[in-house]
């Protein structure tokens, strides 16, 4: 059975939220996946259709980030913001499991 997935420059959000693709066989194993989210405006509204998607289980699932801009979280331009807001705020997903790139801190 295949999960969801994202395409990656849709024109319009499809009405599923996209697929994911299944798991490889190690991380089926384990139960666990791992996803990459993309920044921009684009995947906005892929996120949106994803968080309706109650088929995903998403205390199994490790989210990650592609990129981020340098700019602290609640800022307008954080792609964080907008994946929290159009997605992750919207499911049950564990804090645990969302890995934020922390941009916002100064270099050393």
């Amino acid at each position: 059975r295949a999960v969801p997935r994202a395409p990656l420059v849709p024109r319009r959000a499809p009405r599923d939220g996209g697929r994911l693709r299944r798991p490889g066989p190690g991380r089926h194993r384990r139960g666990a996946a791992a996803v990459a989210l993309a920044g921009g405006t684009t995947p906005r509204a892929v996120y949106r259709r994803l968080a309706q998607t109650q088929r995903l289980p998403w205390e199994r699932i490790e989210i990650y980030f592609g990129d981020e801009r340098a700019v602290p979280p609640g800022d307008p331009l954080s792609n964080y913001r907008m994946a929290r807001e159009s997605l992750l705020d919207a499911v049950p997903i564990p804090p645990d499991r969302v890995h934020r790139m922390p941009d916002e801190r100064p270099d050393r």
